[in-house]
């Protein structure tokens, strides 16, 4: 009985990260078709942003553009996506915590 538990707990423990894997490669996915419907511009800002972790000003910095160009730029990006995105909304939060 002893070794019947453990191995639901264990198989149940393996279905749950699976399912987990699965959702988030399924969020993956839909976040690179998400990213097909931003202007180059967009795309570039937001990657630097949230996908490398750079600054507002290390953005404008880099592009050699305005700070206020690289928040417009930003803001109407996550726009898109949110829209894009709406089903996976609770991962979408997490990955876009820091706006």
């Amino acid at each position: 009985m002893e070794d019947y538990v453990e191995y639901l707990n264990r198989s149940s423990t393996e279905t749950v990260e699976a399912e987990s894997l699965m959702c988030y490669d399924q969020f993956v996915n839909a976040l690179e078709r998400g990213k097909q419907h931003l202007s180059p511009r967009q795309r570039i800002i937001f990657e630097m942003n949230k996908e490398y972790g750079m600054s507002i000003s290390e953005i404008s910095e880099k592009l050699s553009i305005t700070n206020q160009v690289v928040r417009n730029q930003l803001c109407m990006a996550l726009k898109i996506l949110r829209v894009e995105l709406r089903q996976y909304y609770p991962l979408l939060l997490l990955f876009l915590k820091d706006i």
